[in-house]
């Protein structure tokens, strides 16, 4: 048997992912998972440097596991090698340690860009046994960047105490999606100062590029406290109720809905990149407009009804069809209405007006709100930057949700436009894009 024959063959003997779904299922633990989950979106708001650490110390407290890290892969490093850039439990000290790419556990899940459980992988990669404890069973999942696996964040046990399971998969899945924000986010920051420096020498003008960068960051700072904040108090509540259903459920709703509002906040930033790079992915399908239509109004509806405003809803009975990635435009209608929701007073009105033509339809998500000065209509789909009048919401937002707007539409061969009579009088966005004239 040759070397590689031997290799695969123990690969094949230590490779032990079936075994998820064929442990027993555990209940999840909700309350431990949100209070964990909105501990870590404060340090990604407030330590970003120090997301790696606080995620591995959750990893090792929401599983049980003896031992968790993040491996980054060092592409550019000879030899190549995966580098633990923060480890908890009783592998805390071998951080900064690395393992060779071509020949470790991590090198495997990103060939294979799939989570895999390990059992007594020291057969295979001899190396292990220099560790002090040497891990019986290990859980890797892969994360990515730019849509490459990057690294993996893995959790250890050292005997049969501890046997990983479909829930501590999810687990484990859930929070490699902060390592990857945090990847994403290290990214904006460059990308961030760049368009700073740029726009700074383009205008020689120091002061006004110094407080449009602390607007953004106070804005930034603004739209992750609030959501961890009902979070934080909600999480407190769903201990005090006790036995009390009711109470607990409608907590339960608040910490969703405030989740859901910190994913699309991340997810935008992260999009940011992604445009900037040319490296956003399209997953292309037809869809029916009244279906993305629907998807976004049940994203926004609770937001709409708390101010209670007033929808007007006109669009076609018969199916209108496009071609396209159903989570982006789903995303392009949601940042449209979430935009009206913002800018429009308790008890105005909003209205989602979808009209067909021979070649293209019309989507138009129109607001009774505070208007933009036609003057300025203009720049209001440049990235981080918003329209200056007076009376703006505090919770107007980062000043990027309509920029991706126009990029998503334009991956999509179409077009967006804005409009206002001015101030005080209202908006209009405008998204036109072409029929697929294929039936679903």
């Amino acid at each position: 048997m040759s070397s590689y024959d031997r290799q695969s063959q123990l690969l094949t003997e230590i490779d032990a992912t079936t075994l998820l779904e064929s442990r027993p299922q555990r209940t999840p633990d909700w309350r431990q998972e949100a209070e964990a989950l909105a501990s870590l979106a404060e340090v990604f708001a407030e330590a970003p440097d120090k997301l790696a650490q606080a995620l591995v110390e959750a990893a090792v407290s929401m599983t049980g596991a003896q031992a968790a890290g993040i491996s980054i892969d060092e592409v550019h490093s000879v030899p190549r090698v995966f580098r633990w850039v923060a480890t908890a439990g009783t592998y805390s000290r071998y951080v900064n340690g690395t393992m060779p790419w071509d020949f470790s556990p991590c090198g495997e899940v990103l060939r294979k860009d799939a989570p895999i459980l390990m059992r007594e992988m020291q057969k295979l990669y001899a190396y292990v046994k220099d560790l002090n404890e040497p891990p019986h069973e290990v859980l890797l999942v892969p994360f990515r960047h730019k849509g490459v696996p990057v690294g993996t964040v893995w959790v250890v046990s050292h005997d049969d105490r501890k046997h990983f399971d479909s829930e501590d998969l999810r687990i484990v899945q859930t929070l490699t999606r902060f390592a990857a924000a945090g990847v994403e986010t290290a990214g904006l920051v460059k990308h961030l100062s760049a368009a700073n420096a740029a726009q700074a020498n383009e205008l020689a003008d120091h002061a006004k590029h110094d407080a449009r960068k602390d607007r953004f960051m106070a804005l930034l700072a603004h739209e992750m406290r609030t959501p961890l904040s009902a979070i934080s108090l909600n999480a407190q509540l769903i201990k005090r109720v006790g036995g009390d259903a009711g109470k607990r459920e409608a907590a339960a709703a608040i910490l969703e809905r405030q989740a859901r509002f910190m994913t699309a906040l991340i997810r935008d930033m992260t999009d940011v990149v992604a445009i900037r790079e040319g490296k956003m992915n399209l997953s292309m399908t037809t869809i029916a407009i009244q279906d993305i239509v629907a998807d976004a109004l049940d994203a926004c509806g609770d937001q709409m009804q708390s101010k209670g405003q007033q929808l007007h809803l006109e669009i076609p009975e018969e199916a209108v069809v496009v071609e396209g990635d159903i989570v982006r435009l789903t995303q392009v209608v949601v940042n449209l209405v979430n935009n009206a929701i913002k800018h429009t007073p308790v008890h105005g009105n909003i209205g989602i007006n979808v009209v067909r033509g021979e070649h293209s339809l019309t989507l138009a998500v129109s607001d009774s709100g505070i208007g933009v000065d036609p003057s300025q209509v203009s720049g209001i789909f440049d990235m981080y930057v918003q329209v200056e009048m007076d009376g703006r919401p505090v919770d107007s937002g980062l000043g990027i949700g309509l920029s991706l707007v126009k990029q998503i539409v334009q991956l999509h061969r179409g077009e967006v436009s804005a409009a206002s009579e001015g101030l005080g009088k209202g908006s209009k966005f405008t998204v036109t894009l072409p029929i697929h004239h294929a039936r679903l």
